[in-house]
């Protein structure tokens, strides 16, 4: 074993020493510790970027509590990138930041840990969920050559056990790939009765009787150019045993002239011997991993991190001086919390996002007029910088279908607004065009106290908090990634037509995810947050029927604190 293929960097010194203590346990040599505490001077970032030029490093680990810096964090995720060293984070999810962002869904749906996940995986961050995953994670990494392609292939030599792989595997979404059809005769002629030749394979019976059937079976898998990681479901021995030691070095030879990852699971984390420990070190080839669903959560990071391209392209802001120009206009001349609905919407229209045809009306005669030239149904709404969320205080009349029903919305609106405490102004009544959906869409943004600018997209409509569908990718973006994005989704896959159901107007969703990463990464520190809940999708047309745009300002701030 090479000494010292892991750099280990965090903000705090206890924690980075345990991950020491418990690597070297496993005989994984730690090259660097660093611990950058406040990080008054040097950040991890900087560390980060000096590991990917160091050659004797293979793989990087960060304890990270904050990302103080976004660009340098992710000029650092670049570098290693392009060194070809992984990078495994274990990250602290509570954010401070982000409490104004609250405000509108996107914030609250928008936690810090899933928008770190959004900018960080892109960059090939491999995150992990504790301490134990960790360790598993860097020993996979660090025993493990990049596998070519993700068929999996695993011996056993218990049907019982057989059953546990499949599961464990299958859950994280890993199949096991078909045997190929020599490999599979040459299995059936040696094993026989009391074995099940598939994948995985159960050596069974053949294999406890003639230990030289099981390191054959090993072998012609190892051998196989069909197969890409080989699991082999087996304990170290605790304490000296002759045969399984002369086997494991057997298989250590067999690996390192194999190319491939060579895993081997023990399915219980029961700890290390002395002797294990030290049995380990000497299979500089084999990564050997303690506990099945740790150790199937590493072999997915492993396929996920062989799946990255190496470079990364930045993506800037493709919107058009017109818009920019509609943006700084709004921002200077705002005064709330949030700008306006009327406002907040001729932003977006700006931004190329598609908007419901609509007209603001200050009589119930001009809302007829509207409604008429709009054409039937259509919607009211009450219009008020002071009112946030429209619908809790009955602000929204929906199916409009004449112009007597429009009068009647239009004085039940203005009566219930008279009667809310604190009196706040009604700028007037929207009267929209009623679009039928098929399905309702949320397509937000939000500003990231840690991670900078996210765009986010999901199911929409009241189902907002209960569904929790939502994924979320830094901004900006274009329209590939948009397309990435949304198919991340529940609301992704009734899009592109689910059950036989005709396929929706993605374009129209792709186009209000570009816009809307366009405008928050354009807006700089300015927005907070950007929520369209709902946009409103057909197979014809999608359209944001409502926006609220929270600012980063003092107004804002204020807000958040009451």
């Amino acid at each position: 074993m090479e000494q010292g293929a892991v750099a280990i960097a965090g903000q705090s010194g206890a924690i980075v020493m345990a991950i020491r203590q418990a690597l070297e346990d496993r005989g994984v040599g730690v090259g660097y510790m660093v611990t950058t505490g406040n990080e008054a001077g040097l950040e991890t970032p900087d560390l980060m970027r000096y590991f990917a030029e160091d050659p004797s490093i293979k793989v990087i680990v960060v304890y990270l509590e904050g990302v103080r810096n976004t660009k340098a964090f992710r000029d650092a995720c670049k570098a290693a990138r392009a060194a070809s060293k992984p990078v495994i984070a274990l990250k602290l999810g509570a954010s401070e930041g982000g409490r104004a962002a609250a405000m509108a869904h996107t914030g609250a749906l928008a936690g810090s840990i899933e928008t770190f996940d959004a900018v960080a995986t892109r960059e090939g961050v491999i995150r992990v969920g504790g301490l134990d995953e960790l360790i598993e994670t860097t020993e996979c990494f660090v025993h493990s050559a990049v596998p070519k392609g993700d068929r999996l292939a695993a011996v056993t030599l218990s049907g019982g056990k057989r059953g546990m792989l499949l599961d464990a595997f299958y859950a994280e979404g890993l199949n096991f790939a078909p045997l190929s059809p020599h490999v599979g005769a040459e299995l059936a002629k040696m094993l026989g009765p009391g074995s099940i030749v598939g994948n995985p394979l159960d050596a069974g019976f053949a294999a406890v009787v003639d230990p030289s059937v099981y390191m054959k079976s090993i072998k012609l898998m190892i051998d196989d150019p069909d197969i890409d990681i080989v699991i082999v479901d087996a304990e170290l021995p605790k304490a000296p045993h002759e045969l399984r030691e002369r086997n494991l070095r057997i298989v250590d030879e067999m690996a390192r002239q194999g190319g491939k990852p060579v895993i081997y699971i023990s399915a219980m984390s029961i700890g290390f011997t002395e002797f294990t420990k030290s049995l380990r070190k000497s299979l500089p080839h084999l990564a050997v991993m303690q506990g099945m669903d740790r150790a199937v959560t590493a072999i997915k990071s492993l396929l996920d991190y062989a799946r990255l391209r190496k470079e990364v392209p930045d993506i800037v802001s493709s919107s058009k001086p017109a818009a920019r120009a509609v943006l700084e206009k709004a921002l200077k001349s705002a005064s709330g919390a949030a700008l306006d609905e009327v406002a907040s919407k001729k932003l977006l229209k700006a931004y190329g996002i598609p908007i419901s045809k609509e007209a603001i009306a200050q009589t119930a005669a001009e809302a007829v007029k509207i409604a008429k030239q709009i054409g039937f149904p259509v919607v009211a709404k009450l219009v008020s910088a002071e009112i946030l969320h429209k619908s809790d205080i009955g602000g929204v009349v929906l199916n409009l279908n004449s112009a007597a029903e429009v009068k009647k919305a239009f004085a039940d609106i203005t009566a219930r607004v008279a009667k809310l405490k604190g009196k706040p102004k009604l700028d007037g009544i929207l009267i929209a065009q009623q679009v039928k959906a098929e399905l309702e869409l949320v397509v937000g943004a939000s500003l990231d106290a840690e991670m900078g600018p996210v765009v986010l997209f999901g199911t929409g409509g009241i189902d907002i908090e209960l569904m929790k569908d939502v994924a979320l990718a830094g901004a900006p973006l274009d329209e590939a990634e948009a397309r990435l994005l949304i198919g991340r989704t529940k609301a992704g896959i009734k899009l592109r037509g689910y059950r036989g159901k005709p396929a929706l107007h993605e374009a129209s969703a792709v186009k209000a995810l570009v816009g809307l990463s366009n405008l928050i990464a354009d807006a700089g520190d300015r927005i907070a947050s950007i929520d369209i809940n709902p946009f409103l999708i057909n197979t014809r047309t999608g359209v944001a029927v409502d926006a609220l745009i929270v600012l980063n300002n003092a107004a804002a701030k204020r807000a958040a604190r009451h």
